[in-house]
């Protein structure tokens, strides 16, 4: 299915970049984005061989949204070591909910 549908829209987005590239102002963001995409070009048609990589990043957005959320709630974390602390527990409780690790303490 990636191959048959996505590779049609990857073409056409590689061949709409290579037609637009002449038309932008040098310096431009637009040329900026061009050039960046076109030297990342081989990691971004990945997705079409290795079944591995995911065809979108809402996991990855969904697993940090805690963390951004709870940022507004909590404003801060006092110090620099607070703010460490936390980033290493949310990262080791993401990590185990990604891993399928039961987190509650035995009764």
């Amino acid at each position: 299915m990636r191959i048959k549908e996505s590779d049609k829209v990857i073409k056409a987005l590689k061949k709409l970049l290579i037609e637009e590239y002449p038309k932008s102002r040098v310096g431009s963001q637009k040329r900026k984005a061009i050039v960046y995409l076109q030297k990342c070009w081989p990691g971004f048609e990945m997705f079409l061989t290795d079944i591995k990589i995911p065809l979108s990043n809402k996991e990855a957005e969904r697993t940090i949204r805690h963390a951004f959320v709870g940022r507004k709630n909590y404003y801060g974390s006092g110090s620099h070591s607070g703010a460490e602390t936390a980033d290493t527990l949310f990262t080791s409780i993401e990590s185990c909910k990604k891993n399928d690790i039961d987190l509650t303490c035995p009764a």
